[in-house]
């Protein structure tokens, strides 16, 4: 069986990525629409953009202040590339690059499963799960489980139809 992947490109800011189709692969990959304001308040976090050449797959990693360990702001493969070996591909990448790193996901992702087996450690409060691997101190979880919950959501949730994405041509 062939698997159908893409190159995956990396970046350290927006400035040669098209934000309208990479709007719309985060919208396609998670089933919501992103906040008009996402881009413009993780711009300056960026540590690296994971985007495939097609823009069928991002990982977007941040350094977030006054945390010494990366965060995994955005993991998402379009749902006509899963299967296709392109997450592993990409996750692969990313461990290659961190050591270490955190993130969350909402309770009921139905992706929570990969998650686990790919973190060695994480913690609930029925909202989140926030995933980690390679902590040296298993007490600094503390700290980046109480940063990860803190962080603003980047969809517009059920309740905020009335605020409209912003297109960006």
């Amino acid at each position: 069986m062939f698997k159908n992947t893409e190159r995956i490109h990396t970046y350290k800011n927006y400035d040669d990525v098209d934000l309208n189709r990479l709007y719309h692969l985060i919208t396609r990959s998670f089933h919501r629409r992103l906040r008009a304001e996402y881009f413009s308040q993780v711009i300056n976090n960026i540590d690296t953009l994971y985007l495939s050449e097609n823009y069928n797959a991002v990982a977007v990693i941040t350094k977030e202040a006054g945390i010494e360990v990366p965060y995994m702001d955005k993991f998402g493969v379009s749902s006509q590339n899963q299967g296709q070996g392109t997450a592993e591909m990409l996750w692969q990448m990313v461990r290659q690059d961190y050591q270490t790193l955190f993130w969350r996901s909402r309770h009921t992702n139905a992706i929570n499963p990969w998650y686990f087996k790919r973190s060695e450690g994480s913690w609930s409060n029925g909202k989140w799960i926030v995933f980690w691997y390679g902590l040296s101190d298993p007490k600094l979880s503390y700290e980046l489980v109480e940063h990860a919950l803190s962080l603003p959501e980047s969809f517009v949730s059920e309740a905020d139809h009335l605020i409209e994405a912003e297109d960006y041509h």
